[in-house]
């Protein structure tokens, strides 16, 4: 990999847009290529700690205005730009891109709107548990230039790959997964179409001597993809619903699935694929049961930013009493979540921040007697939403945090929305 980065940049001005932590990483292998012509940096936040003296910084709000002064771009995810890459005289790229462009017969891509950390996580256990020589990397938070010092001829790479990390790649692994789309992420895409697009990077670039494994709702269009299509039918996997595992949910059975027939694919060992299901802990934040207090199971599944994966969490816990629902306004389109509240019983449902109280509005305007929803309730944040939660939920009942909406705007993502969840349960 460092080879090749010294033969593509060679001679080359390159610019490191954004300085977070995968432009950290980018910058870390960049910095000691000695054929490049110019290293900058360039970030909407100030930068305290200057990396070199011999490295341009530009900051501010204009610090895009300068992509075309430089030969490649090394976008990192969490930067929007404002015009196509094509509009740019400059190569706008990514680790990922540049890291395929190394490794895609050996990479194992998985994406999706909902499941890609677990599925991403359990097949690495699995493979792990197989003797495998193998390596989990990408969206999971570790930047695919942290590993490239790890990886032989004999690695087997498991990348979980976001929307943001697909949206300009023109290269896709050698196996991908497509697990399923949802309205997710409209604040920076505007439309399902756009966002869908990003995502069908996947396979978009694979050839017919690679394997796309695709739920079967999202089927590419006749002619999008060249690869040998596999759908995931969990129906056909002998025995599934008595395979033992911790993970709760039909949607955690799909993702088993997913990963069962990969593992057949490689030729991996039945008793280390059960084993490895077996073994695995469920990842935090996602339906991850943090206690008992008074008799009540709280569950947080603080992962949930869509309407999917809510209904999802409130259809795969038995004993649900409560749940919590509500985070930044992204102009989701609830109509499915509200006509499934208003047919699938649960006691206390306890709207929060402001798509919750869109959704309370449009409810109550369906409603206005309270007839059928005389446990909706709204309060204004997750403190309030938890207090209440603690008063009305029953022993023996479930609460269950599953927002179906980001975190942005109140917290700084989903895990510390996750933490301060538990420690409101906890808190006297």
């Amino acid at each position: 990999m460092r080879a090749f980065l010294e033969q593509y940049l060679r001679d080359k001005k390159v610019l490191i847009v954004g300085f977070g932590r995968e432009g950290r990483s980018t910058y870390h292998v960049l910095k000691d290529i000695k054929s490049l012509q110019a290293l900058a940096i360039s970030d909407r936040n100030p930068i305290n700690a200057l990396p070199d003296d011999a490295v341009a910084v530009i900051t501010g709000e204009s610090y895009l205005d300068i992509l075309n002064d430089y030969d490649v771009v090394i976008k990192s995810p969490g930067v929007a730009l404002p015009k196509k890459p094509a509009e740019y005289t400059c190569c706008v790229t990514s680790q990922i891109e540049l890291f395929l462009r190394c490794y895609a017969r050996q990479t194992i891509g998985i994406t999706g709107t909902k499941g890609k950390s677990t599925t991403s996580s359990l097949l690495y256990h699995i493979l792990t548990v197989a003797g495998a020589d193998c390596i989990l990397a990408g969206n999971i938070g570790v930047p695919v230039f942290d590993v490239i010092d790890s990886v032989t001829a004999s690695t087997t790479i498991v990348l979980e790959m976001s929307c943001h990390q697909l949206e300009y790649i023109t290269v896709s692994p050698a196996i991908a997964v497509l697990l399923n789309l949802f309205e997710d992420h409209l604040d920076r895409y505007g439309t399902f179409e756009v966002y869908a697009d990003a995502k069908k990077n996947i396979y978009r670039y694979q050839t017919a001597d690679d394997v796309l494994f695709c739920n079967p709702e999202h089927f590419p269009a006749s002619g999008d993809c060249a690869a040998q299509i596999r759908g995931i039918y969990p129906e056909r996997v002998p025995g599934l619903e008595q395979i033992k595992t911790r993970l709760q949910g039909a949607h955690n059975r799909f993702d088993i699935t997913v990963v069962y027939e990969i593992c057949k694919h490689l030729n991996v060992d039945e008793e280390a694929i059960l084993s490895g299901i077996a073994t695995f802990e469920p990842l935090k934040h996602r339906l991850e049961p943090i206690g008992t207090v008074a008799g009540v199971d709280y569950y947080d599944d603080s992962i949930s930013t869509t309407v999917e994966s809510t209904i999802g969490a409130i259809t795969s816990i038995r004993n649900i009493g409560t749940v919590l629902i509500g985070g930044m306004e992204r102009g989701i389109d609830y109509s499915r979540l509200i006509d499934f509240l208003l047919t699938h019983h649960v006691d206390n449902v306890i709207f929060m921040y402001d798509s919750g109280k869109r959704i309370y509005e449009t409810i109550r305007q369906a409603d206005p007697e309270h007839r059928a929803t005389s446990g909706f309730v709204y309060r204004q944040t997750l403190e309030e939403a938890v207090r209440y939660a603690r008063k009305v939920s029953k022993p023996g009942q479930a609460c269950v945090l599953s927002p179906a909406a980001a975190s942005y705007g109140v917290f700084k993502n989903f895990e510390e929305r996750g933490n301060e969840f538990r420690r409101l349960v906890y808190a006297e």
